[in-house]
């Protein structure tokens, strides 16, 4: 899963990508006529609710209602994430309630895709998956089995950051060999 300014993913199954042209950022999690649109037009979509360009648009929105300026060298989702580990000014608490809505989002999706597929292993890469998943990790766990209403078992999932945006792919090929045919 990439998680960057937008939201993907491919899945594999036995070996084979089952979703080439997935647009998993496009689902939609959020039913409220008041949510903000999406890239592709619509509303209540994942990546209009937890992409970084979303991230980013939330950050900028919250920093000017409470009147705090972000570092003008500063990537606003950089600011968050400065926020969050350093706690500066003690301004922390806005900080986790929009990553607790992106962790949500985050849950939902998860929630979604293991009702879906079942998955053992995702493999995330981008920007945030580096930067800012850790952080929220536990969070985006809690919500996703808390939307597993109908099988909670489906909660077990190993999840890995992806150092590159290559890796992500190598990662999961040699987990799936290894699961079919043992170790190299």
């Amino acid at each position: 899963m990439t998680i960057g300014g937008g939201i993907g993913i491919k899945v594999v199954l036995d070996g084979k990508v089952v979703n080439p042209n997935a647009e998993i950022g496009h689902m939609k999690i959020n039913p409220s006529p008041f949510t903000a649109v999406c890239g592709c037009g619509d509303k209540g979509c994942v990546e209009a609710e937890a992409g970084g360009r979303a991230v980013t648009r939330k950050v900028i929105a919250t920093c000017e209602a409470l009147g705090i300026a972000i570092p003008e060298a500063m990537h606003p989702c950089a600011f968050l994430d400065e926020i969050l580990v350093e706690g500066k000014g003690g301004r922390k608490s806005w900080a986790w309630r929009l990553y607790n809505d992106v962790s949500r989002s985050l849950g939902i999706l998860l929630a979604n895709l293991q009702l879906n597929y079942g998955v053992p292993l995702l493999i995330i890469k981008g920007t945030f998956a580096l930067k800012a998943f850790p952080l929220i990790r536990d969070q985006v766990l809690t919500h996703m089995r808390a939307n597993l209403s109908i099988n909670p078992d489906s909660a077990n999932i190993r999840i890995e950051e992806s150092k590159d945006s290559e890796t992500g792919a190598m990662i999961g090929v040699a987990e799936l060999w290894e699961d079919k045919y043992g170790e190299v």
